[in-house]
């Protein structure tokens, strides 16, 4: 699993240390290494039944690990129950109490550990100012909006812990306007508050907007940590670079010989190969490697529609004619799925008219910024920012 953004510089509030559970029937996950600095959000993000909540189930003491270690703020949480654990935790379409008003919901933890004073009651009224409900304090949340019941939730866990809040697709009951409002105002809580916040999602815009960084996770292990923009641009694995955007990189398997002057691609279009000179970035990646076949992701911004004048000047970037498949209206952009030989690709277009469906047009990838996968292993090749190459 490559972590590309630990910052050592601050002091952890939760490590992760190859934690591994398995279910008899299946799932569960594998060797889970993970750290979570002061004032850091981390987004863990995968598909249904990876092991995303099983992960916040063991970190909160609720799931004991077969094997691997759990400490917060620097000592050993493995053997301590969920309630001496220091954290909070919000599960999924989780309700207020609703025999308590709402500031007495966000006490609750507080009274539970025995911090009930005007220290408390100084914090309630802070965390309530701060997510947007300190006029609706006295109120039951029977009197309550949906969105105003999951802020109510939301800032009993903040309440409750300054060190460590998990939470457990929180938003997802929740229309697209309300999440972002009371995700802002979460964020901006933390960003005041300090501790660290472990957000679990399946909503990947939800994911990258939350978390400094990014833990991508599938099968019951972590595929890639890091920065959003990083994991995207980046990707360490071809099921990363397929998974992660809306939508993900299309994948072109194809042949790829470096010989002393140039790059040979093959595959693309039947019967076509282009050649590339040395010296660009990708080419001198490939150098030195007995490829033979290799996977290319092409994300949409990657795929370029050409003006015909310009097709014959760009060597280092095949051009190609794609039959266009579909076209989808995407708000103020639409996006475009094309067919090339055996390949489709997807682009944006800003046009409001055409291409249509049966259009041929010309297009450019731009294999620059794409990524280059093992086909066998799905572990990336790329140029390393040193301009070395690395793999994984």
């Amino acid at each position: 699993m490559l972590d590309s953004t630990v910052d050592h510089m601050r002091p952890p509030v939760l490590e992760a240390r190859a934690l591994t559970l398995q279910y008899s029937g299946g799932g569960g996950v594998q060797a889970i290494d993970l750290m979570v600095a002061e004032g850091e959000r981390v987004s863990v993000l995968g598909p249904s039944g990876s092991g995303k909540t099983t992960l916040l189930r063991l970190i909160a003491g609720l799931e004991r690990p077969e094997s691997g270690e759990i400490w917060l703020d620097g000592r050993s949480a493995i053997d301590l129950a969920p309630r001496h654990r220091g954290l909070a935790m919000v599960f999924q379409e989780q309700p207020p109490y609703p025999h308590l008003d709402v500031e007495r919901n966000l006490g609750f933890g507080l009274r539970a550990r025995g911090r009930a004073g005007s220290e408390s009651r100084d914090r309630i009224r802070r965390v309530a100012a701060s997510l947007g409900i300190e006029s609706m304090l006295p109120r039951r949340p029977a009197e309550l909006s949906g969105g105003e019941r999951r802020r109510v939730v939301l800032g009993r866990a903040m309440a409750t812990s300054r060190r460590l809040v998990l939470l457990d697709e929180p938003f997802s009951a929740l229309d697209p306007p309300l999440r972002a409002s009371i995700r802002s105002d979460l964020i901006a809580l933390h960003d005041r508050q300090g501790g660290a916040i472990v957000l679990v999602t399946h909503d990947q815009a939800e994911a990258m907007a939350f978390g400094h960084r990014l833990a991508i996770i599938r099968d019951g292990s972590l595929i890639q940590v890091g920065a959003p923009a990083e994991v995207y641009r980046r990707p360490a694995h071809r099921f990363v670079a397929e998974f992660l955007g809306d939508p993900g990189a299309s994948v072109l398997r194809c042949g790829i010989r470096v010989g002393p002057e140039s790059a040979r691609i093959d595959g693309l279009v039947p019967g076509a190969s282009w050649a590339v000179p040395r010296g660009v970035g990708w080419v001198e990646a490939m150098a030195g490697r007995n490829l033979g076949e290799v996977d290319l992701a092409l994300r949409p911004e990657q795929v370029v529609r050409l003006v015909p004048d310009r097709s014959s000047r760009l060597t280092e970037a095949p051009t190609v004619v794609a039959r266009v498949d579909r076209v989808e209206s995407r708000g103020p952009t639409r996006l475009v799925i094309a067919r090339f030989g055996q390949h489709r690709v997807r682009f944006w277009t800003e046009e409001v008219s055409g291409p249509d469906p049966g259009d041929r047009v010309p297009i450019r990838l731009d294999l620059q910024t794409a990524c280059w996968f093992d086909p066998v292993t799905g572990e990336a090749i790329n140029p390393s920012r040193d301009g070395a190459t690395d793999q994984g």
